[in-house]
């Protein structure tokens, strides 16, 4: 269950999410978190997700949805994207940028990956998605609704002056400008989003 850390700070812990089938049948997902809240697949404005993928295999089609899409573990994962070409996109690399309505193909480079997608409504929604480390302390000033997934590392992230340890793959949400601290060390990835 979603708690808050301090007033403007949602606690969204990893063992809570639950593994839903894609939408095409090829897989599993679990779902971080999707704006509005409770919308489906096809009535999200965003919706941030991570899969486990074993698999070659299509993509499901999402007309009017830009995606971004970084790997998490395993080796990588080349995209082949229609009116793009191929990808190749590991842990060390900057996340693939796609449009939806494209038919894309996942082929695994050496095993099964794991991933995180970023999936926003074109002309409602934008969103950036980026790998960030701290160590020692970070303060982030959120801008405007912003979603932070904790990777690895030990820390503390709190607002107000509460403060979680959060376990791997942890999401953090701040909905408007608040400032929120991390102390310690570790990896985390930072979904900002700009809504228009």
């Amino acid at each position: 269950m979603p708690r808050n850390v301090g007033v403007p700070l949602l606690h969204l812990k990893a063992e809570d999410r639950v593994a839903t089938p894609w939408r095409n049948g090829g897989g599993v997902t679990r779902e971080v978190m999707a704006f509005p809240p409770g919308a489906d697949l096809a009535g999200f404005d965003w919706r941030v997700s991570i899969a486990d993928v074993a698999d070659d295999g299509p993509f499901s089609l999402f007309p009017g949805i830009d995606r971004l899409m970084a790997v998490l573990s395993g080796v990588g994962v080349r995209l082949e994207i229609e009116g793009q070409g191929a990808i190749d996109v590991g842990p060390g690399d900057a996340p693939a940028a796609f449009a939806g309505d494209g038919r894309t193909t996942g082929v695994l480079i050496d095993g099964a990956i794991r991933d995180l997608n970023v999936m926003t409504r074109r002309g409602v929604v934008a969103a950036s998605l980026e790998r960030l480390h701290v160590n020692g302390g970070l303060d982030h000033a959120a801008a405007g609704p912003a979603l932070l997934i904790w990777e690895s590392g030990e820390a503390s992230i709190g607002a107000s002056g509460d403060w979680v340890v959060p376990a791997p793959l942890d999401a953090f949400y701040a909905d408007h400008a608040e400032n929120w601290r991390i102390g310690g060390q570790g990896t985390f990835w930072l979904v900002v989003f700009d809504t228009r």
